[in-house]
């Protein structure tokens, strides 16, 4: 997977102090999203769900509804909205 450079200069998210946002930031209309404290989005375009335990190989994700999600690593879409 390869970031753009680009996300990183003149963005003015960045300069606003807006780049890294929890998920009620964006998608305040989903209820579901104020439980989830261990997801963020980076911009608008990436969703961070990090691993905090060595040794887990995958966790659950909420990916809300309305957009067309791909996960990043696999290059593989759609990926359904809701819990995965």
């Amino acid at each position: 997977m390869i970031l753009h450079p680009v996300k990183f200069v003149n963005n003015p998210e960045t300069s606003a102090g807006g780049e890294q946002r929890p998920l009620i930031f964006d998608f305040f209309e989903d209820a579901s999203v104020l439980e989830i404290e261990d997801q963020f989005l980076f911009g608008s375009e990436i969703m961070v769900a990090p691993v905090y335990k060595e040794s887990l190989r995958e966790r659950e994700v909420y990916l809300p509804s309305g957009f067309s999600w791909v996960n990043a690593p696999t290059q593989l879409s759609p990926l359904k909205e809701g819990r995965r």
